[in-house]
C-alpha cells in the first residue's frame, strides 16, 4: 500500500539511476526542515581542495572553494548572494568525502535534474562516485518505514536519539544541536546509540538518523550537530499502533468500518486510526483513477453498444463494451459499417473475453490478462446469451442497473470469485434473474 499523501498527485518523476558515471541512490528521508528544499543529494567524492559551495542558476553551475566551517543555506547566501536561496544548491567537504545539495521544491524537475548532472560532471573530476538523493516526507502524519530499514550512505552509521515530545517540533525544523544538550546524565553532548536505548523506537519519540562514522564516539556520543537532512525518520508511539492495524486484516476492516472510532481521542490509537483511514482514501482514489483510465481506453478500443447480445463487459459507468469485432473487421470504421456496407457482425458477440489489447491486460496474457483487466478497471464480464455474469469487484450502481435491465428474462450463471460485498458475494452458481435483481439492490 502506498505511503499517504496530503492530496492525490500524478506519479512523481524519478531521478536517473546514473549521471556521468556517478551512481544515483534514492533514499527516503524524514524532514520538515524547509518547505522549499524537500530533497537532498549527497555525492561521495575524494577531494584535496578543502570545503566548497555551489548553486545552479538554471543554466550553469557556479562553484566556490574555501577553508573553514560552513552551514548550508546561510553560507550560500553569504557566498553567492540571495540569488542562490531559491535555486538548487550544494556543498562539499573533503574530510567527509561527500557533496550535498538541496533540490528546490517548485523548480521544474528537469532543472533539478540538470543541476544534478552538472554537479556530478564537475565533482567527478574530484572522484565523485555516488549520489544519494534524499526524498523528504514532509507530512508529519505519514507513517515512516520501520526502524532500521531505510538505506543510509556508505561510510555512515545509523543512530537513534530518544527525546521528549516537546522537543520534536524543534528537531524537525533544526535537527539535533549540541547547543541544546543538557548533560543530565553526563557531559553535554548529543546522546545516541546504535539501538534505541530506552526501549523500542515506537515506545517514545525516537529520532533515527545517520552521521559519518568518524563523527560517532561509541557507544553514545555524536561530535557534530545532526542536520535535518541527516534525519531518516522520527518514530512516534502511534506508528506501532498503525502498523498493527494495517498488518491485521480483521482489525483493518473493522477500523475502516468505523468500529474503532471510539478511540479517536486516544493519543496513540487516534492518530493511527486517522492515518489508516486517510491511507485507504488515497488508495481508493488512486484505484478509481486507474479504473477510469482503463475504462476510457477500453471504450475507445472496442466501442460501446446498446445491444446486450453484442456486449462482453459492463464498465463501471454502466456502458457495455462492443465485442462484435467491429473494431478490427473489414467493412467498418469507428465501429460503424462503411457507407453502403452491411453490418454483418450485428447481434452477436464474436470476440473472446480474453482477446484484449496488451495495454488493457497489464502485460499479462490469456485468462490472467483478462482477470487483471477486470481487477484494475472494475469491469464485469458479461454474456447475455449464455446468462453469465463474472464479477471480481463490488459492482457500481450503474452496473447494477445495466445488469438487471438486460438479464430480466434469463437465468444467470453468476461467477463471483472475490469476497468483499457480503450480500452480493454470498451466492454463486445458477440464480434466477429475480434473485439477481434482489441481490444487486
Amino acid at each position: 500500500m502506498p505511503m499517504p499523501m496530503p492530496t492525490l498527485t500524478a506519479k512523481p518523476k524519478m531521478f536517473p539511476k546514473s549521471v556521468h558515471g556517478v551512481d544515483v541512490q534514492r533514499v527516503q528521508a524524514y524532514g520538515n526542515h524547509d518547505l522549499n528544499t524537500p530533497s537532498y543529494l549527497d555525492i561521495g567524492h575524494y577531494s584535496e581542495k578543502g570545503h566548497g559551495l555551489w548553486y545552479h542558476d538554471g543554466q550553469k553551475l557556479h562553484t566556490r572553494t574555501f577553508t573553514g566551517d560552513f552551514d548550508g543555506e546561510d553560507d550560500h547566501r553569504g557566498v553567492f548572494g540571495s540569488k542562490s536561496a531559491s535555486r538548487p544548491t550544494g556543498r562539499f567537504d573533503h574530510k567527509t568525502g561527500q557533496l550535498s545539495a538541496a533540490y528546490v521544491h517548485g523548480i521544474p524537475h528537469e532543472e533539478n535534474i540538470k543541476a544534478l548532472r552538472d554537479a556530478a560532471a564537475h565533482f567527478k573530476k574530484f572522484g565523485a562516485h555516488t549520489a544519494y538523493v534524499y526524498e523528504s516526507t514532509e507530512d508529519n502524519d505519514s507513517l515512516p518505514p520501520e526502524p532500521g530499514t531505510t538505506p543510509i550512505p556508505a561510510g555512515h552509521v545509523r543512530l537513534y536519539h530518544q527525546a521528549q515530545e516537546k522537543h520534536i517540533p524543534s528537531i524537525r525544523k533544526h535537527g539535533i544541536l549540541n547547543a541544546n544538550a543538557k548533560g543530565i546524565e553526563g557531559p553535554k553532548a548529543i546522546y545516541a546509540t546504535e539501538q534505541p536505548f530506552y526501549g523500542p523506537a515506537t515506545s517514545r519519540p525516537t529520532v533515527e538518523f545517520h552521521v559519518p562514522k568518524e563523527e560517532f564516539l561509541a557507544p553514545q556520543n555524536v561530535r557534530s550537530d545532526v542536520k535535518p537532512h541527516q534525519i531518516i525518520s522520527i518514530h512516534q508511539k502511534w506508528h506501532g499502533r498503525a502498523r498493527y492495524i494495517l498488518n491485521n486484516p480483521k482489525v483493518h476492516a473493522e477500523t475502516l468500518a468505523g468500529k474503532n472510532d471510539d478511540l479517536m481521542d486516544d493519543p496513540e490509537y487516534g492518530p493511527a486510526i486517522k492515518h489508516v483511514k486517510g491511507r485507504a482514501k488515497v488508495s481508493e482514489s488512486a484505484e478509481d483513477n486507474e479504473a477510469d483510465d482503463l475504462t476510457a481506453k477500453a471504450q475507445k478500443h472496442f466501442g460501446v453498444t446498446s445491444n446486450p447480445a453484442e456486449a462482453g463487459y459492463i464498465t463501471r459507468d454502466g456502458k457495455m463494451l462492443d465485442l462484435t469485432g467491429r473494431h478490427y473487421s473489414s467493412g467498418y470504421a469507428n465501429n460503424k459499417p462503411l457507407p453502403g456496407k452491411p453490418d454483418y457482425l450485428a447481434g452477436h458477440r464474436n470476440v473472446d473475453h480474453r482477446e484484449l489489447p496488451s495495454h488493457l491486460k497489464g502485460g499479462k496474457s490469456g485468462t490472467e490478462g483478462m482477470l487483471n483487466f477486470m481487477d484494475k478497471s472494475g469491469a464485469v464480464r458479461f454474456s447475455h446469451t449464455a446468462g453469465v455474469v463474472h464479477i471480481r469487484k463490488p459492482v457500481t450502481p450503474a452496473q447494477q442497473q445495466t445488469l438487471t435491465r438486460h438479464l430480466h428474462r434469463h437465468d444467470v450463471d453468476m461467477v463471483a470469485d472475490r469476497q468483499g460485498h457480503p450480500d452480493f458475494y454470498r451466492s454463486a452458481g445458477s440464480v434466477s434473474a429475480h434473485q439477481l435483481h434482489g441481490m444487486l439492490n
